[in-house]
């Protein structure tokens, strides 16, 4: 294989240092089947690179797809997404921390906001005076009951748009790792 391609299949490694060696070998080895088959169809080295593109976009395209396709929320998934943010470049550094931020903070205040409203309602069958929960608009406090109405709407409501922001964040990682597909042609 032409060493031009090979430094780039370096360039593409380096920049997914972070992610396990067994993942990072099994897309250099996806990219160089692709840089093969491109050669078997007869394409020379300028003309795979150009297809390629950057070795930065490639690896960022990813990411990005480890991102959507992993499951849940741990250590692997903030490692991807920090690696992630390092190679995404100048828009990256505003829209995935803003996201990143507001998605789990959101649902997170969407649910102490229900349960909030349903410990004020409990507190007050069993007795107890739960003051540090309180729903106040306009100077006026409102009673127990109402008190739950509101929380649960306030609470469905930051949910949603944590939901929401989450699904963003999502897209907005999709529509970055779009370089990929251009294996897949």
């Amino acid at each position: 294989m032409d060493k031009r391609l090979e430094a780039y299949l370096e360039k593409v490694n380096r920049y997914l240092k972070e992610m396990s060696l067994t993942e990072r070998e099994d897309i250099i080895k996806e990219i160089r089947s692709s840089m093969i088959e491109m050669q078997n169809d007869g394409l020379v080295t300028e003309q795979i690179l150009e297809r390629l593109g950057d070795a930065k976009e490639m690896a960022r395209a990813y990411l990005g797809d480890m991102i959507i396709k992993t499951k849940g929320v741990g250590l692997k998934k903030v490692a991807l997404l920090i690696t992630y943010w390092s190679v995404v470049g100048f828009t990256g550094m505003f829209v995935l921390p803003i996201l990143g931020i507001l998605a789990p903070t959101f649902i997170l205040g969407g649910i102490i906001c229900i349960f909030g409203g349903i410990f004020k309602v409990i507190g007050t069958f069993l007795g107890y005076d739960m003051s540090f929960i309180i729903v106040q608009f306009a100077g006026r406090s409102f009673g127990p009951f109402i008190t739950l109405v509101i929380s649960l709407f306030m609470g469905a409501l930051l949910a949603g748009l944590g939901v929401v922001s989450w699904q963003l964040l999502k897209a907005y990682i999709a529509k970055v790792s779009d370089t990929k597909r251009y294996l897949e042609l």
